[in-house]
C-alpha cells in the first residue's frame, strides 16, 4: 500500500443546532447483567453483527492487580451470552476495540506488554472461527497506549494509536495500516502531539467509499485542540473545522450516507457537541445536550443505527447546578436529539464508581447499552458490566415496488403474456398486502391476498396480459398495505394487441466471441424467435462497420420462420488483420410489427479485453489473469498517458456493482494493480461481469467470470 502524506485544507458550512433542554426520563428497556464476579471489568466495547448478535469485549483484572488484567469475549449468538477469556498472559492486556468486516470476522486489537516490557498493540482475527495467534502491530522500543482502529472494504485494518518516545512527555497519535490477508504491515505515520488522558483519545473510522478518518485531541493530559485528518483527496490531509475551543473526549460516526460526525465534550461549559462533515464541509459544532448537565464522560463507543438515528450514551458523576447522576442515553436524528435520557443509576450503598458506557445500534432504533458500575465486594475491587437491549422506535413497514409499470407491447390477440412485479418491505416490521385490485380486465394477476413480508425481504408478483381484440390498452393496478409510506400504490399497465403478426426476438442479447484469436475463425450461434402468430420473415442482413466483411452467416437470408419457431444462426468471424475498430451491430431486416430492423451487438474478446485489438504495446491495454477470476489474480494496465485509471464493474444486465481507481500509473510499461483485485472479486456477482476501465481518452472493457467457490 501506499504511503500516505500530511496536507491542510479548511472547510465549512452552517448547521443549526436543535437540543432538549431538560431530562426525558428513565429509559423503558430492561435491565440484564452480562459479568458480575469478583473481578474489576471495565473498558467495555460492543458491536451489531449483520445477523443481529451481539459481541462484547471487555478487560477483567483481579482487584487492583493489573497484570492479572487480560481480555474477555462475549456473544449471544447461541441466545445466550457466553464469555470466553481471549488472553491469559499477565502481562496487563487493556483497552480492546474490535471491527467487524463485510462478512462479519472480527478484526480486534488491544494494549500489551512484551518480553521487554514495552506497551505494544496486538491484533487478532477469527477468520479461522477460533482467534488467531496475536500479531504485534507496533514495535518494542516505545510504549503505546489506547489503540483505536476499523477495518476497510477490502478486510485492511486501520489502526490509530499513542506513543511515548522520550519519557515521560511528549506523546505522539500515529497512523498506521495491517493486511492480515499478507500479513503485511505499514510504516506508522506520525499525526501529531496528543498526551492521553486513560481513555481513547484518538479515533479513526471507515466511511462507503472507503476514505479514512481520524480525530484526536492534541496536548495535556486532560483537555487539548481538537484535530481531524482524512484521505478523501488521496492523501491524509488535515482538514480544519470550526471549533476554535480545548475539548476532551474526541469521538467519531460515520453514517451509512458517508456524513462525518465529530463529537466533543467542550471545556468552556463542559457540554457535549458534534459537528458533521460532509460534502467537504463542516457544519457549525451543535450541542447534543442541555447546560448545566453536569460533566459527561465515560461514552466509549457509539453509532447509527440503518436509519440514520444517532445514539450516545455518558455518564455523570458531577452534582454541580444540580446535575441529574447516572448513566444517560440521547438519540435521534442529529439535528433534532431527544433529551437525555437516564439509562439506569447506581445504587451507593452497593457500587461507587459509575465506568465506561456506550451503545450499538441496527435497524430503526434497535440498541443495546453496556456500561459499568464499580464498587467493593468481598473485601475485593469489582466492577459489574449491565446491559440494557431492546428497540424504542416505532416499528413501520415500508413498501417498495418495482418496476412502477409495465408495459407488455405488443401482443397477439388471443394469447397471454406475463411480466413481474417485486414488493419489497424496506421498513422494520411486517409488512400486510391487504388488496391488489386492477381495473382492466385483459391484465390479471393469481396472487392470493392478504400476505405479508418480512421486514428487509420481497414477493414477486406475476401479472398477465391477454388482448381480445386489436388496439392499445391501458390498466392500473391498485396495490393496497399497511405501509406507513404509501398505503395504496397504483402500478401503470400498458400493452397493445395486434392481430395476425410476426414478432421478432433473439435468444440471447449479444453474439460474443470470447479469446478470440486473429487468423482463427470463430463460430457463434444466435437464435430468432418467431413470437408471432404468422410466419416471420427475414429478407436480409447488414453490419454497419469498416469490418463487416470479417463476419459471415450461416444459412444466408432469406429465412422464413413459423409461428413459435427459432431458426439458428452461425455467426462466424474471420480476422487476418489488426485494426482499431468497434464493436459492430448485426441487423436483420425483417417484417415484423416490434422491430423491422432488429439488431443485436456482436462483441469480440481479443485476449486483453473487448473492443480495440492492438498489436503492438502502444495503446491502453488491460490483463487480467487468471480468469474466472480469484483474489489471487493479477490485473495489469499498459497505459500511453500517466495517471490514474478508472474502474467501474458492472453485472451481465448492466446495474453498478463497484467503482474504484488505480494508483499512478506510469506511462509507457505495464503497471500492476493487482491491489484491487480482492475487492473487484468481492464485489462481483457470479457468473458474468463487465469491468471497464478508462484513462483520459482511453476506454477498455473486461469480461470478468466469477464462479461461485
Amino acid at each position: 500500500m501506499k504511503n500516505i502524506n500530511l496536507l491542510f485544507v479548511v472547510f465549512a458550512f452552517s448547521l443549526f443546532p436543535v437540543y432538549g433542554t431538560s431530562l426525558e426520563g428513565e429509559l423503558d428497556l430492561p435491565l440484564d447483567t452480562l459479568v458480575y464476579n469478583d473481578m474489576f471489568n471495565n473498558r467495555i466495547y460492543s458491536q451489531f453483527d449483520s445477523d443481529g448478535n451481539l459481541h462484547v469485549f471487555y478487560s477483567g483484572l483481579v482487584g487492583s492487580d493489573a497484570s492479572t488484567r487480560d481480555i474477555y469475549y462475549a456473544n449471544n449468538v447461541s441466545g445466550e451470552f457466553e464469555i470466553t477469556q481471549i488472553t491469559e498472559t499477565n502481562r496487563g492486556e487493556n483497552y480492546p476495540v474490535f471491527a467487524l468486516d463485510k462478512n462479519d470476522v472480527i478484526h480486534l486489537v488491544y494494549i500489551s506488554t512484551d518480553d521487554e516490557g514495552y506497551w505494544r498493540v496486538v491484533y487478532h482475527n477469527n477468520l479461522e472461527g477460533d482467534f488467531s495467534d496475536p500479531v504485534y502491530l507496533t514495535q518494542s522500543y516505545s510504549n503505546v497506549a489506547l489503540p483505536y482502529m476499523d477495518v476497510d472494504i477490502e478486510g485492511i485494518v486501520h489502526f490509530v494509536f499513542s506513543s511515548n518516545n522520550d519519557d515521560p512527555v511528549p506523546n505522539y497519535i500515529y497512523y498506521n495500516w495491517y493486511d492480515p490477508w499478507e500479513e503485511e504491515l505499514g510504516s506508522p505515520l506520525l499525526l501529531g502531539q496528543s498526551n492521553p488522558s486513560g481513555e481513547n483519545e484518538a479515533r479513526i473510522g471507515i466511511d462507503p467509499d472507503n476514505h479514512i478518518h481520524i480525530v484526536y485531541r492534541n496536548q495535556n493530559l486532560s483537555n487539548g485542540f481538537l484535530k481531524y485528518f482524512n484521505n478523501t483527496s488521496g492523501d491524509l490531509e488535515e482538514v480544519t473545522h470550526n471549533e476554535a475551543g480545548q475539548i476532551s473526549y474526541p469521538e467519531l460516526l460515520i453514517n451509512e450516507d458517508g456524513s462525518v460526525y465529530l463529537v466533543y465534550r467542550l471545556l468552556a461549559d463542559g457540554r457535549l457537541y458534534f459537528m458533521q462533515y460532509q460534502q467537504e464541509e463542516f457544519s457549525d459544532p451543535v450541542p447534543m445536550i442541555p447546560p448545566e448537565s453536569g460533566n459527561p464522560m465515560n461514552y466509549r463507543f457509539s453509532d447509527f443505527d440503518d436509519n440514520g438515528n444517532l445514539f450516545l450514551a455518558y455518564t455523570n458523576s458531577s452534582s454541580a447546578n444540580d446535575a441529574p447522576r447516572g448513566y444517560f442515553l440521547v438519540h435521534g436524528k442529529p439535528n433534532n436529539l431527544s433529551e437525555p435520557a437516564l439509562v439506569w443509576d447506581i445504587d451507593p450503598d452497593v457500587y461507587v464508581l459509575r465506568n465506561n458506557i456506550g451503545v450499538t445500534a441496527r435497524g430503526n432504533g434497535e440498541i443495546a447499552i453496556f456500561f459499568g458500575a464499580g464498587g467493593v465486594r468481598n473485601s475485593v475491587v469489582v466492577s459489574d458490566i449491565f446491559f440494557k437491549k431492546g428497540i424504542i422506535y416505532d416499528q413501520d413497514p415500508e413498501i417498495t415496488v418495482t418496476p412502477a409499470s409495465l408495459n407488455f407491447e405488443l401482443v397477439n390477440t388471443g394469447e397471454t403474456v406475463s411480466k413481474e412485479i417485486t414488493i419489497g418491505n424496506a421498513g422494520f416490521s411486517e409488512l400486510i398486502i391487504e388488496q391488489m385490485d386492477i381495473d382492466h380486465a385483459d391484465f390479471w394477476h393469481e396472487a392470493s391476498v392478504p400476505f405479508s413480508i418480512d421486514p428487509g425481504e420481497s414477493e414477486t408478483i406475476e401479472i398477465s396480459f391477454s388482448p381480445g381484440e386489436v388496439g392499445e390498452y391501458e390498466g392500473v393496478m391498485t396495490i393496497n398495505s399497511n405501509a406507513t409510506n404509501d398505503p395504496s400504490v397504483e402500478v401503470g399497465l400498458y400493452g397493445e394487441g395486434v392481430e395476425s403478426a410476426p414478432i421478432i426476438s433473439f435468444s440471447k442479447e449479444e453474439i460474443f466471441f470470447e479469446d478470440f484469436e486473429p487468423g482463427v475463425p470463430a463460430t457463434e450461434t444466435i437464435g430468432i424467435i418467431n413470437t408471432g402468430n404468422i410466419d416471420l420473415e427475414v429478407s436480409d442482413y447488414s453490419i454497419d462497420s469498416d469490418i463487416s466483411h470479417w463476419f459471415s452467416l450461416h444459412p444466408s437470408t432469406p429465412y422464413l420462420i413459423e409461428p413459435g419457431d427459432t431458426l439458428n444462426i452461425e455467426v462466424t468471424c474471420n480476422v487476418d488483420e489488426v485494426v482499431d475498430f468497434e464493436n459492430p451491430e448485426l441487423v436483420f431486416h425483417n417484417n415484423s410489427v416490434n422491430q423491422p430492423d432488429a439488431g443485436i451487438p456482436i462483441i469480440i474478446d481479443i485476449v486483453t479485453g473487448i473492443g480495440n485489438m492492438m498489436g503492438e504495446e502502444k495503446e491502453f491495454q488491460v490483463m487480467i489473469y487468471p480468469n474466472p477470476v480469484n483474489p489471487a489474480s493479477s490485473l495489469e494496465i499498459y497505459s500511453p498517458e500517466p495517471g490514474v485509471v478508472q474502474m467501474e464493474l458492472f453485472d451481465a444486465v448492466g446495474r453498478k456493482l463497484w467503482s474504484g481507481e488505480t494508483n499512478y500509473v506510469q506511462p509507457g510499461q505495464w503497471s500492476d494493480a493487482s491491489e484491487l483485485i480482492r475487492e473487484i472479486t468481492s464485489a462481483a456477482m457470479d457468473g458474468i461481469n463487465f469491468l471497464v476501465l478508462k484513462q483520459g481518452n482511453y476506454s477498455k472493457t473486461l469480461k470478468l467470470i466469477r464462479n461461485n467457490p
